[in-house]
Protein backbone atom coordinates (compact mmCIF):
# COMPACT_ATOMS: atom_id res chain seq x y z
CA UNK A 1 0.00 0.00 0.00
CA UNK A 2 1.16 3.39 -1.01
CA UNK A 3 1.45 5.83 2.31
CA UNK A 4 -0.04 8.53 0.18
CA UNK A 5 -2.76 7.01 -0.76
CA UNK A 6 -3.13 5.55 2.58
CA UNK A 7 -2.26 9.27 4.05
CA UNK A 8 -5.15 10.80 1.94
CA UNK A 9 -7.39 8.68 3.14
CA UNK A 10 -7.43 8.76 6.69
CA UNK A 11 -5.06 11.89 8.09
CA UNK A 12 -8.11 14.38 8.31
CA UNK A 13 -8.69 12.23 11.23
CA UNK A 14 -5.16 12.10 12.82
CA UNK A 15 -4.72 15.85 12.22
CA UNK A 16 -8.15 16.40 14.62
CA UNK A 17 -7.25 14.19 17.29
CA UNK A 18 -3.69 15.66 17.49
CA UNK A 19 -5.40 19.66 17.49
CA UNK A 20 -7.77 17.90 20.16
CA UNK A 21 -4.61 16.69 22.29
CA UNK A 22 -2.82 19.98 22.12
CA UNK A 23 -5.37 21.97 23.16
CA UNK A 24 -6.20 20.01 26.21
CA UNK A 25 -2.74 20.75 27.64
CA UNK A 26 -4.18 24.74 27.39
CA UNK A 27 -6.48 26.27 29.98
CA UNK A 28 -7.37 28.74 27.30
CA UNK A 29 -8.64 25.83 25.21
CA UNK A 30 -10.57 23.50 26.67
CA UNK A 31 -12.84 20.94 25.13
CA UNK A 32 -16.44 20.77 25.12
CA UNK A 33 -18.04 18.13 26.14
CA UNK A 34 -18.79 17.18 22.65
CA UNK A 35 -14.74 17.26 21.82
CA UNK A 36 -14.60 14.80 24.75
CA UNK A 37 -16.48 12.69 23.65
CA UNK A 38 -15.13 12.31 20.29
CA UNK A 39 -11.31 11.43 21.72
CA UNK A 40 -12.29 8.19 21.98
CA UNK A 41 -14.27 7.52 18.63
CA UNK A 42 -10.61 9.25 17.12
CA UNK A 43 -8.25 7.43 19.22
CA UNK A 44 -10.19 3.91 18.10
CA UNK A 45 -9.90 5.39 14.22
CA UNK A 46 -5.94 6.50 14.84
CA UNK A 47 -4.99 2.53 16.57
CA UNK A 48 -6.60 1.23 13.79
CA UNK A 49 -4.39 2.80 11.23
CA UNK A 50 -1.51 2.21 13.19
CA UNK A 51 -2.43 -1.22 13.43
CA UNK A 52 -3.09 -1.31 9.12
CA UNK A 53 0.54 0.71 8.59
CA UNK A 54 2.55 -1.48 11.01
CA UNK A 55 1.57 -4.44 8.68
CA UNK A 56 1.46 -2.97 5.13
CA UNK A 57 3.07 0.53 5.16
CA UNK A 58 6.86 0.99 4.84
CA UNK A 59 7.07 4.58 5.86
CA UNK A 60 8.73 4.03 9.02
CA UNK A 61 8.46 8.00 10.02
CA UNK A 62 4.98 7.75 9.00
CA UNK A 63 4.57 4.91 11.42
CA UNK A 64 6.30 6.50 14.15
CA UNK A 65 4.00 9.08 14.12
CA UNK A 66 0.91 6.67 14.69
CA UNK A 67 2.51 5.28 17.50
CA UNK A 68 3.37 8.91 18.82
CA UNK A 69 0.07 10.10 18.03
CA UNK A 70 -1.71 6.78 19.95
CA UNK A 71 0.58 7.05 22.79
CA UNK A 72 -0.77 10.59 23.72
CA UNK A 73 -4.05 9.90 22.86
CA UNK A 74 -4.15 6.59 25.21
CA UNK A 75 -2.58 8.65 28.25
CA UNK A 76 -5.27 11.44 27.90
CA UNK A 77 -8.48 8.89 27.64
CA UNK A 78 -7.20 6.42 30.10
CA UNK A 79 -4.24 7.29 32.34
CA UNK A 80 -5.14 8.29 35.72
CA UNK A 81 -4.69 12.39 36.09
CA UNK A 82 -1.74 12.66 38.25
CA UNK A 83 1.61 15.29 37.93
CA UNK A 84 4.22 13.31 36.81
CA UNK A 85 6.56 13.06 40.30
CA UNK A 86 3.35 11.86 41.66
CA UNK A 87 2.53 9.44 38.94
CA UNK A 88 5.97 7.97 38.87
CA UNK A 89 6.00 7.31 43.17
CA UNK A 90 2.49 5.78 43.05
CA UNK A 91 1.99 4.16 39.76
CA UNK A 92 5.88 2.68 39.39
CA UNK A 93 5.70 1.65 43.60
CA UNK A 94 2.31 1.08 44.38
CA UNK A 95 -0.15 1.25 41.96
CA UNK A 96 1.53 -0.92 38.99
CA UNK A 97 2.45 -4.10 40.96
CA UNK A 98 -1.17 -3.73 42.87
CA UNK A 99 -2.78 -3.02 39.23
CA UNK A 100 -0.92 -6.91 38.74
CA UNK A 101 -2.73 -8.11 41.38
CA UNK A 102 -6.11 -7.24 40.89
CA UNK A 103 -5.91 -8.29 37.47
CA UNK A 104 -5.74 -12.17 37.60
CA UNK A 105 -8.43 -13.26 35.21
CA UNK A 106 -6.76 -10.71 32.34
CA UNK A 107 -2.83 -12.21 33.18
CA UNK A 108 -4.15 -15.19 33.36
CA UNK A 109 -5.96 -15.28 29.81
CA UNK A 110 -3.48 -13.15 28.28
CA UNK A 111 -1.18 -15.64 29.08
CA UNK A 112 -2.73 -18.59 27.89
CA UNK A 113 -3.32 -17.00 24.58
CA UNK A 114 0.46 -16.49 24.07
CA UNK A 115 1.13 -20.05 25.24
CA UNK A 116 -1.52 -21.87 23.01
CA UNK A 117 -0.02 -19.48 20.11
CA UNK A 118 3.75 -20.64 21.37
CA UNK A 119 2.32 -24.42 20.87
CA UNK A 120 0.77 -23.96 17.66
CA UNK A 121 3.75 -22.19 16.08
CA UNK A 122 6.16 -24.68 17.16
CA UNK A 123 3.78 -27.89 16.00
CA UNK A 124 3.55 -25.99 12.96
CA UNK A 125 7.26 -25.83 12.59
CA UNK A 126 8.27 -29.12 13.62
CA UNK A 127 5.77 -30.40 10.98
CA UNK A 128 6.86 -28.40 8.48
CA UNK A 129 10.19 -26.20 8.75
CA UNK A 130 8.97 -25.18 5.15
CA UNK A 131 6.31 -23.43 6.95
CA UNK A 132 8.71 -21.32 8.96
CA UNK A 133 8.84 -18.26 7.02
CA UNK A 134 4.50 -17.80 6.56
CA UNK A 135 4.64 -17.12 10.46
CA UNK A 136 8.16 -15.19 10.70
CA UNK A 137 9.47 -13.08 7.90
CA UNK A 138 12.60 -13.12 6.78
CA UNK A 139 13.51 -9.43 7.89
CA UNK A 140 12.10 -10.34 11.60
CA UNK A 141 13.96 -13.96 11.72
CA UNK A 142 17.33 -11.92 11.22
CA UNK A 143 18.84 -14.97 9.38
CA UNK A 144 17.69 -17.51 11.97
CA UNK A 145 15.65 -20.38 10.89
CA UNK A 146 15.41 -24.13 10.32
CA UNK A 147 16.75 -24.19 6.70
CA UNK A 148 20.37 -22.50 8.25
CA UNK A 149 23.51 -24.72 9.50
CA UNK A 150 23.60 -25.25 12.88
CA UNK A 151 27.31 -23.14 12.94
CA UNK A 152 25.10 -20.19 11.55
CA UNK A 153 22.25 -20.86 14.25
CA UNK A 154 24.56 -21.45 17.64
CA UNK A 155 27.35 -18.10 15.82
CA UNK A 156 23.18 -16.16 16.35
CA UNK A 157 23.93 -16.84 20.05
CA UNK A 158 27.21 -15.28 20.49
CA UNK A 159 27.34 -11.67 22.34
CA UNK A 160 29.60 -9.45 20.16
CA UNK A 161 31.42 -6.32 20.99
CA UNK A 162 29.99 -3.08 19.82
CA UNK A 163 30.41 0.20 20.44
CA UNK A 164 28.52 2.48 23.01
CA UNK A 165 26.65 4.58 20.24
CA UNK A 166 25.82 1.24 18.59
CA UNK A 167 24.51 -0.02 21.32
CA UNK A 168 22.27 2.81 22.71
CA UNK A 169 20.59 3.01 18.50
CA UNK A 170 20.13 -0.84 19.56
CA UNK A 171 18.20 -0.40 22.59
CA UNK A 172 16.70 2.75 21.54
CA UNK A 173 15.29 0.94 18.51
CA UNK A 174 14.31 -2.65 20.33
CA UNK A 175 11.99 0.01 22.51
CA UNK A 176 10.38 1.70 20.03
CA UNK A 177 9.28 -1.88 17.84
CA UNK A 178 8.07 -3.45 21.40
CA UNK A 179 6.60 -0.45 22.70
CA UNK A 180 4.38 0.04 19.39
CA UNK A 181 3.74 -4.36 20.39
CA UNK A 182 2.09 -3.13 23.65
CA UNK A 183 0.41 -0.37 22.63
CA UNK A 184 -1.39 -1.90 20.35
CA UNK A 185 -1.69 -4.87 22.60
CA UNK A 186 -3.41 -2.90 24.96
CA UNK A 187 -5.08 -0.17 22.73
CA UNK A 188 -7.00 -2.78 20.76
CA UNK A 189 -8.62 -3.80 23.73
CA UNK A 190 -11.54 -1.18 23.02
CA UNK A 191 -12.54 -3.42 20.20
CA UNK A 192 -13.76 -5.70 22.40
CA UNK A 193 -10.68 -7.90 22.76
CA UNK A 194 -10.47 -9.77 19.99
CA UNK A 195 -7.38 -8.18 18.12
CA UNK A 196 -5.29 -8.13 21.34
CA UNK A 197 -6.27 -11.88 21.88
CA UNK A 198 -4.97 -12.40 18.16
CA UNK A 199 -2.05 -10.39 18.52
CA UNK A 200 -0.57 -12.01 21.83
CA UNK A 201 -1.35 -15.52 20.00
CA UNK A 202 0.70 -14.00 17.00
CA UNK A 203 3.71 -12.80 19.52
CA UNK A 204 3.49 -16.34 20.99
CA UNK A 205 3.59 -18.55 17.41
CA UNK A 206 6.18 -16.36 16.10
CA UNK A 207 8.16 -17.47 19.70
CA UNK A 208 7.55 -21.18 19.32
CA UNK A 209 8.63 -21.11 15.55
CA UNK A 210 11.70 -19.72 16.67
CA UNK A 211 12.12 -22.12 19.56
CA UNK A 212 10.88 -25.35 16.84
CA UNK A 213 13.75 -23.82 14.69
CA UNK A 214 16.63 -23.63 17.68
CA UNK A 215 15.67 -27.51 18.46
CA UNK A 216 15.72 -28.87 14.90
CA UNK A 217 19.59 -27.95 15.16
CA UNK A 218 19.75 -28.94 19.07
CA UNK A 219 20.45 -25.92 20.04
CA UNK A 220 17.17 -25.40 22.48
CA UNK A 221 18.91 -24.58 25.67
CA UNK A 222 21.58 -22.10 24.43
CA UNK A 223 18.91 -20.43 22.96
CA UNK A 224 16.16 -20.79 26.39
CA UNK A 225 19.14 -18.57 27.97
CA UNK A 226 20.10 -16.35 25.38
CA UNK A 227 16.71 -15.67 25.38
CA UNK A 228 15.84 -15.53 29.16
CA UNK A 229 18.35 -12.10 29.37
CA UNK A 230 15.80 -10.33 28.46
CA UNK A 231 12.55 -12.41 27.50
CA UNK A 232 11.77 -12.83 30.94
CA UNK A 233 11.05 -8.79 31.41
CA UNK A 234 10.19 -8.69 27.68
CA UNK A 235 7.14 -11.49 27.14
CA UNK A 236 6.15 -10.23 30.69
CA UNK A 237 5.52 -6.41 29.52
CA UNK A 238 3.80 -7.91 26.60
CA UNK A 239 1.46 -10.39 28.46
CA UNK A 240 0.93 -7.47 30.87
CA UNK A 241 0.05 -4.79 28.39
CA UNK A 242 -2.26 -7.53 27.17
CA UNK A 243 -3.83 -7.81 30.06
CA UNK A 244 -4.16 -4.27 30.01
CA UNK A 245 -6.36 -4.60 26.44
CA UNK A 246 -8.21 -7.24 28.20
CA UNK A 247 -9.37 -5.25 31.12
CA UNK A 248 -10.77 -2.35 28.95
CA UNK A 249 -12.31 -5.45 26.53
CA UNK A 250 -14.28 -6.53 30.03
CA UNK A 251 -15.79 -3.15 30.78
CA UNK A 252 -17.10 -2.79 27.07
CA UNK A 253 -18.80 -6.67 27.10
CA UNK A 254 -19.83 -6.54 30.86
CA UNK A 255 -20.53 -3.24 32.24
CA UNK A 256 -22.34 -2.80 35.21
CA UNK A 257 -25.65 -2.31 35.03
CA UNK A 258 -26.18 1.49 36.10
CA UNK A 259 -23.60 2.30 33.53
CA UNK A 260 -22.97 2.61 30.18
CA UNK A 261 -20.31 0.37 27.97
CA UNK A 262 -18.30 3.66 27.43
CA UNK A 263 -18.37 4.54 31.29
CA UNK A 264 -17.12 1.05 32.05
CA UNK A 265 -14.75 1.25 29.39
CA UNK A 266 -13.43 4.27 31.23
CA UNK A 267 -13.36 2.79 34.31
CA UNK A 268 -11.55 -0.30 33.41
CA UNK A 269 -9.22 1.92 31.40
CA UNK A 270 -7.79 3.11 34.69
CA UNK A 271 -7.02 0.29 35.64
CA UNK A 272 -5.29 -0.65 32.04
CA UNK A 273 -3.33 2.17 32.20
CA UNK A 274 -1.54 1.25 34.91
CA UNK A 275 -1.08 -1.77 33.16
CA UNK A 276 0.33 -0.78 29.63
CA UNK A 277 2.47 1.93 31.50
CA UNK A 278 3.82 -0.34 33.67
CA UNK A 279 4.70 -2.80 30.35
CA UNK A 280 5.94 -0.09 28.67
CA UNK A 281 8.44 0.64 31.72
CA UNK A 282 9.13 -2.87 31.57
CA UNK A 283 10.28 -3.26 27.66
CA UNK A 284 12.35 0.26 28.05
CA UNK A 285 14.31 -2.18 30.85
CA UNK A 286 14.30 -5.37 28.31
CA UNK A 287 15.44 -3.29 25.27
CA UNK A 288 18.66 -2.36 27.63
CA UNK A 289 19.28 -6.30 28.71
CA UNK A 290 18.49 -7.37 24.90
CA UNK A 291 21.19 -4.36 23.68
CA UNK A 292 23.79 -4.41 26.24
CA UNK A 293 23.77 -6.92 29.02
CA UNK A 294 22.99 -9.75 26.72
CA UNK A 295 25.96 -8.93 24.86
CA UNK A 296 28.15 -9.05 27.94
CA UNK A 297 27.07 -12.52 29.36
CA UNK A 298 27.95 -15.15 27.07
CA UNK A 299 28.00 -18.63 28.78
CA UNK A 300 24.92 -20.25 28.63
CA UNK A 301 24.61 -21.55 32.67
CA UNK A 302 25.14 -17.25 33.08
CA UNK A 303 22.66 -16.46 30.94
CA UNK A 304 20.33 -18.73 32.55
CA UNK A 305 21.02 -17.34 36.15
CA UNK A 306 20.50 -13.70 35.08
CA UNK A 307 16.98 -14.67 33.44
CA UNK A 308 15.79 -16.41 36.58
CA UNK A 309 17.34 -13.88 38.73
CA UNK A 310 15.15 -11.23 36.90
CA UNK A 311 12.01 -13.59 37.11
CA UNK A 312 12.53 -13.58 40.81
CA UNK A 313 12.93 -9.93 41.05
CA UNK A 314 9.48 -9.45 39.53
CA UNK A 315 7.89 -12.00 41.35
CA UNK A 316 8.85 -9.64 44.41
CA UNK A 317 8.08 -6.73 42.87
CA UNK A 318 4.40 -7.51 42.07
CA UNK A 319 3.98 -9.36 45.34
CA UNK A 320 4.09 -5.87 46.66
CA UNK A 321 1.00 -5.26 44.89
CA UNK A 322 -0.79 -8.10 47.17
CA UNK A 323 1.01 -6.79 50.33
CA UNK A 324 -0.78 -3.32 49.64
CA UNK A 325 -3.92 -4.28 48.73
CA UNK A 326 -4.23 -6.55 52.15
CA UNK A 327 -3.06 -3.95 54.14
CA UNK A 328 -5.57 -1.19 52.91
CA UNK A 329 -7.69 -4.29 53.08
CA UNK A 330 -8.78 -4.07 49.72
CA UNK A 331 -10.33 -7.27 48.05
Amino acid sequence: MHSAEFRRTREESWRRLEHLLGRIGNREQALSQEELSELPQLYRTTLSSLSVARNYVLDQRLIAYLEALCLRAYVVVYAPRERLGGLLKHGLIIGFPRAICAAGIELALSALCMAVGMLAGWAIVAAGPELFYSIIPESLAGGRGPDQTRELMAKSLEGGVETAAAAQLFVLQLASHNAGIALLAAGLGIAFGLPTILLLAYNGAILGAMLAAFDVHGLLVPFIAWLSVHGVTELGAIIIAGAGGLAIARGILFPKVDETRMAAARRHGMHGGFLAAGAFAMLFVAAFFEGVLRQAIEPTTARLLFGGATAVFWLWYFQRGRASRKGRGDD
